[in-house]
């Protein structure tokens, strides 16, 4: 399955990247690009401000995928 991660780089997002990965699944992760992480070549990466609705659009304009995770907790 080809999978958008968004975040993926920090708690929860890093152990399900690597959950997905090790499950032979297609990973981009989605991110302010901010967060260093260790995927190296294993992941595609989209970087965006998710507070920008054209960055938004412009980001995902020409991706499609199969599932979406999205866990952003803000309080």
């Amino acid at each position: 399955m080809n999978i958008l991660v968004i975040g993926g780089t920090r708690l929860i997002g890093k152990h399900l990247v690597l959950s997905l990965l090790s499950n032979e699944h297609v990973v981009t992760i989605a991110t302010r690009g901010k967060t260093k992480d260790n995927y190296g070549d294993k992941v595609n990466r989209i970087c965006f401000d998710r507070t920008d609705e054209k960055q938004i659009k412009e980001a995902f304009k020409n991706v499609q995928f199969d599932l979406v995770y999205d866990n952003l907790a803000f309080c």
